[in-house]
């Protein structure tokens, strides 16, 4: 599923979050200006998918509430304006 294929890209943007707080890292201009392109490159994808996986969460969410007596009928709506 898509959802699985995304979290690399999200797992890569944080190891390079993390090595660039790092001493070794700071100490060596050009290994930094590397993963700081990287991680550049990566950042629409990382928003992106975080949105993505969001929304993918809500609407989970709100399928388990459909049965619920009280919660159902605001877990349509929801679903109404999560799905597209």
């Amino acid at each position: 599923m898509l959802k699985e294929k995304l979290y690399p890209f999200l797992d890569r943007y944080d190891e390079i979050t993390r090595l660039l707080s790092s001493v070794e890292i700071s100490n060596d201009i050009k290994k930094m200006t590397e993963l700081s392109k990287e991680q550049s490159a990566l950042e629409s994808i990382k928003i992106k998918a975080e949105e993505f996986l969001k929304v993918c969460e809500g609407i989970e969410e709100n399928r388990a509430l459909l049965e619920d007596d009280e919660l159902g009928e605001l877990a349509k709506e929801e679903l109404k304006e999560l799905e597209p």
